[in-house]
């Protein structure tokens, strides 16, 4: 049971980690290997490679890149399209 623990928390101290190595970020984002080669084949995820080998990734770096092309809810999308609907018809009732 102490080792399942141990094994428990090694597995997610890279959570408090600022610098994630290239497996820790893997993990961190949840995909395999291969797509995150990709990604940084491709320039798609920001990275470093302070001696030109391993890569590295700043957890913050990968937060925000996990978190982009955000989908607004329905509820979102319709409280916009009416705030557009009541500024279009405040614009032509009271434009001289």
């Amino acid at each position: 049971m102490e080792k399942n623990k141990i094994n428990h928390t090694h597995q997610y101290v890279y959570h408090l980690k600022k610098v994630l190595s290239f497996k820790e970020g893997c993990k961190y984002c949840d995909i395999s290997e291969s797509s995150m080669y990709k990604h940084t084949s491709n320039g798609t995820v920001p990275y470093y490679k302070p001696h030109g080998k391993l890569i590295y990734f700043k957890r913050e770096d990968l937060d925000n890149w996990m978190l982009q092309n955000r989908h607004s809810t329905s509820e979102e999308l319709e409280n916009e399209a009416i705030s557009k609907s009541f500024k279009a018809d405040w614009r032509t009732k009271f434009k001289s």
